[in-house]
């Protein structure tokens, strides 16, 4: 079924990697708020080992479960006030399955049963004729699937079913928020309300566009109290929950992130798991702290200059076969695979079986929303994905 859905093998497979942490610690006097980092790969918190970034001065978290730590080392800082940070992870479960994409078969007849199929354990609408993909979070807040089109649209959420219920049920007094980066479709269908906050799957929103989303959000609502909000990614869960539940901290509905993530879960899902990706939830954390804070964001710059894998993935040649990369807000500042002599990071395999990556030669400055990509090359000489996390400096 996966190949002739068309689905990702990827995201149909157990989690093996780590989930996230509840206690963070601060990491430095020079940042305000706490800051987390955890490993993202699978997509659900079934093995409950978290990463945690820890400050310099001894303070550490009490949690038995972190599988990995990223240390702002304030004695180590740049002359210009830049924090040298070293990240140490530990306690993965690598998967090496890459991420590939079966195309779908035009001609295939499929009906309803399958999109219960597709929707796996998220709650469907099915009452008044409707077999929807949407729950609602709160009487005015909706989260659903993508209204799709074509072959699409007969496993998924079709565009004209999704109209035809916001047509019967909330006519002219609902506003559609979309947060594809991978796609869109004929907003005239929603009578043009339709507003788009875009970020890529499997990955947080840049930090911020989290405000912007919940203000509009906030505004359409408050207009009139028959206004609904429905918010959509592909699925309509990851990246969906992770944007209603900081609009639900937004609005004071929720003030502790985890407090709107398990509400989130409950409402959305059969399994309570609703928004599972480490760097979501972290980002979903992140705003809370942001809220508390009066909506202050205020980042700083810092410079990572040590990496830690412990115990090491699997590879079909050692260390050789590890690479990298550093991005920041999607910009790649940073390749392990560079030719560049003065880009050059140290890679060895100490006693303990860890990995260790001295990156002190790089100097490179980041801040704001920062991620880490790790790959190595398959037998075959292909590179494949080990693993990703963002984290936010601020």
């Amino acid at each position: 079924w996966d190949y002739f859905m068309g689905l990702c093998f990827s995201c149909r497979r157990e989690a093996t990697v780590l989930t996230y942490s509840t206690k963070p610690e601060q990491l430095c006097r020079e940042i305000k708020r706490p800051l987390c980092t955890y490993v993202d790969d699978g997509f659900s918190p079934s093995n409950a080992k978290g990463v945690s970034i820890l400050s310099n001065n001894q303070h550490s978290s009490k949690d038995s479960g972190l599988g990995a730590s990223v240390v702002a080392d304030k004695s180590s800082s740049l002359n210009n006030g830049q924090v040298a940070v070293k990240i140490h992870i530990n306690s993965v479960e690598y998967c090496r399955t890459p991420c590939r994409m079966a195309n779908t078969i035009s001609n295939m007849k499929m009906t309803n049963p399958i999109k219960g199929l597709i929707s796996k354990r998220r709650r469907r609408y099915t009452k008044d004729g409707f077999n929807l993909d949407l729950t609602y979070i709160e009487h005015n807040l909706i989260a659903m699937g993508f209204p799709a089109e074509k072959l699409e649209g007969v496993y998924r959420n079709h565009i004209e079913d999704v109209v035809k219920f916001f047509e019967s049920k909330h006519r002219d007094h609902y506003k559609i928020y979309n947060l594809c980066s991978e796609r869109s479709y004929d907003c005239n269908k929603f009578q043009q309300r339709v507003s788009t906050y875009a970020f890529d799957d499997h990955n947080p929103p840049d930090i911020e566009l989290i405000e912007p989303f919940c203000a509009d959000v906030h505004m359409w609502l408050n207009k009139d109290s028959r206004n609904v909000a429905a918010v959509h990614c592909k699925a309509g869960k990851g990246r969906t929950g992770t944007m209603v539940c900081c609009y639900m901290i937004h609005s004071g509905r929720f003030s502790a992130s985890a407090d709107a993530l398990a509400h989130y879960g409950q409402m959305r899902t059969h399994d309570r798991k609703g928004v599972t990706i480490p760097s979501q939830r972290r980002y979903v954390d992140y705003y809370a702290q942001l809220v508390r804070d009066s909506l202050k964001y205020e980042p700083v710059t810092v410079r990572i200059v040590d990496i830690v894998l412990h115990p090491a993935p699997v590879l079909s040649n050692a260390q050789g076969n590890l690479h990298f990369s550093i991005s920041q807000s999607n910009k790649k500042m940073y390749n392990s695979l560079s030719n560049d002599p003065k880009k050059s990071v140290a890679i060895s395999e100490g006693s303990d079986g860890a990995i260790r990556i001295n990156l002190d030669n790089l100097r490179i400055p980041l801040t704001g929303d920062i991620k880490l990509e790790f790959f190595t090359k398959s037998i075959m000489g292909r590179r494949e994905k080990l693993f990703h996390f963002w984290f936010n400096a601020f």
